[in-house]
């Protein structure tokens, strides 16, 4: 993976893999930022996440055979 910090993530709603670190290792999530929340821009299939919420993000790769 080619981690990143947030401050570069992409903001035009791509998909993107980040990592949050909770303390006892880190978390991952699929997400993608939305202009229409700008309290929770990033949003996951059932969740909105607040803007300082992830540490890390790396763009998702097509599977190779």
């Amino acid at each position: 993976m080619d981690w990143q910090e947030m401050e570069s993530a992409p903001l035009d709603g791509t998909q993107i893999l980040v990592a949050r670190d909770n303390g006892c290792g880190f978390e991952y999530y699929t997400v993608w930022w939305s202009r229409h929340d700008k309290d929770y821009p990033w949003q996951s299939d059932h969740n909105a996440h607040a803007v300082d919420r992830f540490d890390y993000w790396s763009p998702i790769k097509e599977p190779t055979n």
